[in-house]
């Protein structure tokens, strides 16, 4: 999805989704050796082939395999016999009957120039003025020499063009080619359902406008994608331009009825997963905003985003707190006190050191009020506070729920530009090193140059930090660098850097079993997504959200700042391993904020057993409305997302605001009430309950 590279239907976890949740779309693989396979299609069904790729390469139609239709099934037939190990994945769409028809209804429009790629976004189009109304019609015009007019914006025609897609003959008919201009492709004629008066037509809402596919291939034509009810058109052969770029969007109407439901791979019945309020847990909680365990016995530990720590113990919350971060007695800074009405600062993270049971260490991160020599001064303008990450040791071996106040040392601290995006998430990995999650300083999205703060690693806002705090050093004081960060001993970047190009990670959590850091990265207007941070990798903001370009303008400038081009720097981004919309998906998946969980690594829900678990914090502004995800992994390393037990599990009126684990690595759900810091909230547990 980036400049410079094919649209990777079958290799994009989203894009498998969203095919294998039409009605009709499948896929089938074949290993070889072999020249010739049959589609597993039934018969009698024509199939019109989306991809084919051989071992993640895209095949080409007419040239490295033929489509035939036979009475007994559907052949795939390979210029080239596949050699012993080799395997083909074709996806299609196989029609009962011979009709290929696909009814689309509301507005059409068109991608904007000549030979652009299609990367996603919304169809305001800045100085073009194209905007995707849904409450006004659609105009468009045939200009003169057969040139295409949407909304009084003038497009050249594709008529013959390589990588064009729309087309007039100056008559007022509009055509398609699927795919544009590309060898072997079949043109398609528009079916105008709306008024067409000299040469102008009118489609309007809810109007029908017919698209029939004789031929559809992804990566050089239209792609179907049900997310967001976007058809999405792209184009390999282009010439870089930051205004060429948009969307199609449609209403999928009616595509007739799935007869059945194909799981990829998974056998489990989520409804066997339930949950349950653990009552004592919930009991006089003002906000929490952590839970955790210390690694070898059965309490809990719960942080409040006003600044106490509490400890569950004996099926009861513990009248005495372990710590108050606003006690002035403490030997770190106090955290300074918290808006009414929203906040993101505060005590905002909470690990215990793997070793608690023998050194008493736990680490907290906080707000503080702003001063001067933190260890890493903002570059930008404005400081709102400074997040500080402490350690606290629990001194004595009576009374080991209570820590003392007198033990904190900072090992960290950085000036924060802003009261959002503070993240504050903390964990240890199973290499012993600590994870801690930034977020990009906040205060909106157009953080102008040298503020790109998740892009530049000389900030270590908007990243996934790795420090080793068992050992001091004489740089760092109270930590030191692993010595596979990517950056260790570089002149100018964070050493302290593991991954970056994050917003704000809010949620994350290193599996215990294969080591892999999963983020939830909270999106801007349009995407949530899902992220495994690997070692150096560039997961993309402010310059894509998620797999959508965000700002080409931004990408350019830092592109020439890191002193390549933008095409080289895009190419080289890391994809999210999941991505959904803010709203309107047709198969509901959609929120406003992700929740990051853990891979669940229980024993209670078997049937989550290796599954990432997490959450959206709600779906809907004015009232809460929290629910509960899960990844499948049908083929390795292509996620499916699924809403867990939505039959079952109904928080009601609450927001969901982050996940913990118990000892057993059980799984807890953290829900409040409200916007405000000072709120109630509830833990609930993720139960191994048949529904009834």
């Amino acid at each position: 999805m980036y400049y410079g590279q094919r649209y990777e239907a079958v290799l994009s976890a989203v894009d498998y989704d969203d095919i294998q949740n039409i009605p009709d779309f499948q896929y089938d693989t074949f290993t070889g050796p072999g020249t010739s396979f049959t589609l597993t299609t039934g018969s009698p069904k024509d199939v019109a082939a989306l991809d084919v790729t051989i071992s993640g390469v895209t095949q080409k139609p007419g040239v490295d395999y033929s489509v035939t239709n036979l009475a007994s099934g559907t052949q795939i037939a390979f210029s080239s016999s596949l050699e012993a190990g080799e395997t083909a994945v074709v996806v299609y769409r196989a029609i009962p009957g011979s009709s290929q028809t696909l009814a689309y209804t509301e507005q059409f429009t068109a991608v904007q120039n000549d030979n652009s790629p299609v990367l996603g976004g919304d169809l305001n189009l800045n100085e073009n003025k194209i905007i995707s109304a849904t409450n006004t019609d659609l105009k468009i015009e045939v200009g003169a020499g057969g040139e295409l007019k949407l909304n009084e914006q003038t497009f050249p025609s594709a008529d013959g063009v390589s990588g064009q897609f729309l087309m007039t003959d100056g008559t007022g008919t509009i055509t398609w080619q699927s795919p544009p201009g590309a060898s072997g492709g079949e043109a398609n004629t528009a079916s105008n359902a709306g008024t067409n008066l000299e040469g102008t037509g009118i489609f309007k809402q809810k109007s029908n406008i017919n698209f029939e596919f004789k031929r559809l291939i992804a990566g050089d034509g239209i792609v179907i994608s049900d997310e967001e009810n976007l058809i999405r058109i792209r184009t390999p052969d282009y010439q870089l331009n930051k205004l060429d770029y948009g969307i199609i969007p449609a209403d999928y109407g009616d595509l007739g009825t799935a007869t059945e439901e194909q799981d990829y791979g998974f056998v489990a019945d989520d409804t066997a997963v339930n949950l349950t309020e653990i009552l004592g847990l919930s009991a006089n909680l003002e906000s929490p905003s952590a839970l955790t365990n210390n690694h070898f016995d059965d309490r809990m530990y719960i942080a409040e985003q006003t600044g106490k720590i509490k400890v569950y113990k004996g099926e009861v919350v513990l009248q005495t707190p372990m710590l108050d971060m606003t006690s002035t007695t403490n030997s770190t800074p106090v955290m300074l006190p918290l808006a009414t009405s929203y906040d993101e600062r505060g005590l905002l993270g909470l690990t215990f050191h793997p070793d608690f049971e023998h050194n008493g260490w736990f680490y907290v991160n906080y707000s503080a009020a702003k001063s001067v020599g933190t260890d890493h001064p903002y570059i930008g303008v404005g400081i709102d506070h400074e997040t500080i990450i402490a350690r606290y040791t629990v001194t004595d071996p009576i009374n080991d729920d209570v820590a003392d106040p007198n033990s904190g040392i900072i090992v960290m601290r950085f000036d924060q530009p802003a009261v959002n995006h503070n993240a504050g998430y903390m964990t240890f990995g199973p290499d012993g090193y600590m994870y801690i999650g930034t977020g990009d300083g906040g205060a909106g999205p157009q953080q102008p140059a040298p503020e790109h703060n998740a892009q530049m690693r000389t900030s270590p806002l908007g990243k996934i930090l790795r420090i080793n705090v068992d050992i001091g050093s004489e740089a760092y004081g109270n930590y030191a660098i692993p010595s596979d960060n990517p950056f260790k001993d570089h002149a100018e970047f964070k050493e302290e850097i593991f991954a970056f190009g994050f917003r704000n990670p809010f949620g994350m959590s290193v599996d215990h079993v294969t080591g892999k850091c999963w983020v939830g990265d909270v999106g801007q207007y349009e995407i949530e997504e899902i992220s495994i941070a690997k070692n150096g990798g560039n997961y993309g903001w402010n310059l894509m959200e998620g797999t959508f370009l965000y700002d080409v303008e931004k990408a350019i400038e830092i592109a020439t700042l890191a002193g390549t081009d933008v095409e080289t720097y895009l190419n080289g981004l890391e994809k999210p391993v999941a991505e959904y919309p803010h709203f309107n998906s047709p198969r509901g998946i959609n929120g406003l904020s992700i929740i990051g969980g853990f891979v669940y690594r229980g024993s209670v829900c078997t049937e989550l057993i290796g599954k990432y678990v997490f959450a959206d914090w709600t779906t809907d502004w004015s009232n809460p409305e929290g629910k509960i995800y899960y990844l499948k992994e049908p083929i390795p390393d292509i996620y499916q997302i699924h809403q867990l037990n939505p039959l079952a599990i109904d928080f009601g009126v609450q927001f969901v605001t982050g996940f913990g684990e118990d000892v057993h690595k059980e799984l807890y759900v953290i829900t409040r009430l409200t916007y405000d810091p000072t709120g109630p909230g509830k833990i609930y547990k993720l139960v191994g309950q048949t529904v009834a």
